[in-house]
């Protein structure tokens, strides 16, 4: 097993190996010429022994990593939907596909992923957009103003009509490593955790190869156990996002691909993640939006306008990180509120009690409307 050893240790065994093998020196007290001479190697050769450790500590994961062709995930886009308000006109107005807006406060720009429409006499319109930088510097609460980066005729505004929480970062080392450790464990296949790591490797890239989406959240239900006339081979995998309007249809046909097997740019194949003789439907899960309004109660010497957004970012985060099928907590709501600087009371008048949320859809949150006491 590889050891290292430090200077007291080096120095020792080069003045235990000196007095060995001579009689004519004798003086390796400390501060001596003969221990000077053999502590300045020692000190060298303590720093190849860590340089070394240290080399091999990244060399191993990395060699791991390349041979099961496991690289890091990148960081993802943010994406939802802002309502444009215009002044109404005799004709149609036509956003186009590009057109970017920039949330106020935020230094990421959004652009509108498609042409959209403002009919004549129409007032307003809602629009897909996708933040230019991945991370989650584009994750921006519900009603976000935002402002357009080129001229709309008879521009009135622009929000966020919910939370944008589908941002993610580059994948951290730790990260890393705990996805490592549970695809080790579903190498075997066929079983429920293997089909949970299964869906969580679909994504989508949009047309200049960025990822745009990837699946952050499953669930997997087996239809047979709450209703015997079911079969036992049919298993439903229900996916989300992380985004107010759920997983896209693109989404949905890549995760099925990679459940059921398929046949790469060779033609060779790729085996699936379910047991043969089992069908698994992957379904979008549905989105069910929780309102949050309440009085938040700010000390002294604080900004209330930054410290409301910022109970309104911890709020939606709180809700935005719950799983398919997980219950709104109340209490939770109110502990993500009073965990933000500056704020010495919360409380909410919606939601009155917990959310239930049904076993196929996503809590996300929704408009969080919040005064200050």
């Amino acid at each position: 097993m590889f050891q290292i050893k430090d200077f007291a240790s080096i120095a020792a065994s080069c003045i235990n190996w000196m007095r060995s093998t001579q009689k004519k020196v004798t003086d390796f007290s400390v501060g001596s010429v003969a221990r000077t001479i053999v502590e300045a190697p020692a000190a060298e050769i303590e720093e190849l022994y860590l340089r070394m450790f240290l080399g091999l500590k990244e060399a191993i994961p990395v060699a791991i990593y390349r041979t099961f062709d496991f690289d890091r995930l990148p960081a993802t886009p943010a994406s939802g939907t802002i309502r444009v308000q215009v002044s109404p006109s005799t004709s149609d107005l036509l956003i186009p596909a590009g057109t970017g807006f920039l949330p106020v406060n935020y230094g990421v720009t959004f652009q509108t992923v498609s042409d959209v429409f403002v009919a004549a006499g129409q007032s307003q319109a809602d629009i897909p957009v996708l933040a230019q930088t991945a991370g989650t510097g584009g994750n921006i609460p519900a009603g976000t103003a935002l402002d357009p980066t080129q001229s709309i005729s008879g521009f009135v505004s622009a929000v966020a009509l919910f939370s944008f929480s589908s941002g993610t970062d580059e994948e951290t080392d730790e990260e890393r490593k705990t996805r490592f450790a549970t695809f080790v464990a579903t190498l075997n296949r066929g079983t429920l955790s293997a089909l949970r790591y299964g869906l969580s490797l679909a994504f989508v890239r949009d047309s200049v190869g960025v990822i745009s989406e990837r699946v952050r959240y499953h669930r997997i239900v087996e239809p047979w156990l709450a209703d015997q006339s079911k079969p036992v081979a049919l298993v439903q995998a229900y996916i989300h996002n992380g985004g107010s309007t759920g997983a896209s249809s693109g989404l949905i046909v890549e995760a099925q691909k990679i459940i059921d097997g398929y046949y790469d740019e060779n033609g060779d194949p790729v085996a699936g993640w379910k047991a043969a003789g089992v069908r698994v439907d992957v379904i979008g899960a549905s989105t069910t939006l929780v309102a949050v309004t309440g009085v938040v109660t700010i000390a002294g010497g604080y900004q209330s306008a930054a410290v409301t957004a910022e109970v309104q970012a911890a709020v939606a985060d709180y809700i935005a990180s719950l799983d398919i099928g997980e219950t709104v907590i109340r209490s939770e709501i109110i502990a993500a509120a009073m965990g933000v600087d500056g704020v010495t009371n919360f409380i909410p008048s919606v939601p009155a009690t917990d959310t239930a949320i049904v076993s196929t859809a996503k809590a996300m949150p929704g408009t969080i409307a919040l005064t200050v006491a």
